[in-house]
């Protein structure tokens, strides 16, 4: 990576993840946790936090975050050694409760909202993520918006620079989005539905690359994942986990895409370290941030098949 470029991290949403491990969760009565574990969450700082410790060599991670609680933000990326340039308000940032029910190895999730932000705040924080992005060699706008911003938030940021955006939104956000051709789109198989309804998921995805969007990575659940571009498509076959927690299992799988294509990787190669990664994070615990260590143990498990040529 050139010395001078650095990846940029949009966080407009951060929160606390509050990670509660019950041996046998019971709606409607008492649960007692008998682990609880709290991290810098959201998944901007999840994605900037996982590019650091996968040897990206410049990450600085920019956006809202709230008087209250901030400190443990700044703690948790300064010891990754990321570089924080974020719009501090006042208010309290969110928390988000993941409940871990390890009888049935299910996540049950209670996501808060953020504080509500003005117009004047999301300007000015557009315009701190437009002048950064100057420098930039890849921008990643990921998760949620605050209360208060318009859905087309990050289809504006997107038009409004000149380096290559990856895209990892839902709702009204991924279809505003989309519509400027963000160099990389990362989503699930819901999320695929929200902008192509009908066809197998091949189709789907092919179907947004069409669309002018250069990259195409769609995590399947039991299903692995796929990966389309202009060449063609790729699978990662599903593998045997022992899963601990999924929070941050998707912000792992675009870092390892990042950090993979900063190495020069592109199809099924990057598709593979990205879902290495996924796979470290799934059987870590709370908000698991993998390194190129633990990354490294998965990647023998991990088989790609082409899937189609075009």
């Amino acid at each position: 990576m050139d010395a001078e470029k650095y990846l940029l991290i949009a966080s407009m949403n951060p929160s606390i993840d509050v990670t509660m491990h019950i041996n046998a969760f019971v709606p409607g009565g008492t649960n007692r946790a008998h682990t609880v574990l709290e991290d810098a969450g959201g998944k901007g700082i999840n994605v900037a936090r996982a590019l650091k410790g996968l040897g990206a060599a410049g990450v600085i991670c920019t956006g809202f975050l709230w008087q209250e609680g901030s400190g443990l933000f700044y703690d948790a990326l300064e010891k990754s050694g990321v570089k924080a340039d974020f719009l501090t308000l006042p208010g309290s940032v969110r928390r988000n409760i993941k409940v871990f029910d390890a009888q049935k190895g299910e996540i049950t999730e209670i996501n808060a909202a953020s504080p509500l932000v003005s117009a004047q705040e999301l300007l000015s924080a557009k315009e701190r993520i437009v002048n950064l992005a100057k420098k930039a060699r890849f921008v990643v706008l990921t998760g949620s918006l605050p209360k208060g911003a318009d859905a087309d938030f990050y289809e504006g940021v997107i038009s409004a620079v000149d380096s290559p955006c990856a895209l990892d939104a839902d709702g009204e956000a991924l279809l505003c989005g989309v519509r400027a051709k963000p160099a990389v789109l990362k989503c699930n198989e819901k999320e695929l539905s929200v902008l192509h309804d009908s066809g197998a998921a091949l189709e789907k995805a092919k179907a947004v690359v069409d669309s002018g969007v250069s990259t195409v990575i769609a995590s399947m659940g039991a299903d692995g994942a796929i990966l389309a571009d202009a060449r063609g498509a790729w699978r990662a076959l599903p593998v045997k986990l022992n899963v601990r927690s999924t929070v941050g299992a998707g912000d792992a799988m675009l870092s390892g895409y990042l950090a993979a294509v900063a190495r020069g990787e592109t199809g099924g190669d990057a598709l593979k370290y990205a879902s290495a990664c996924a796979s470290a994070c799934v059987e870590g615990e709370g908000t698991c941030v993998p390194d190129v260590q633990s990354v490294c143990a998965y990647m023998d498990r991990i088989k790609i098949e082409r899937m189609m040529e075009w």
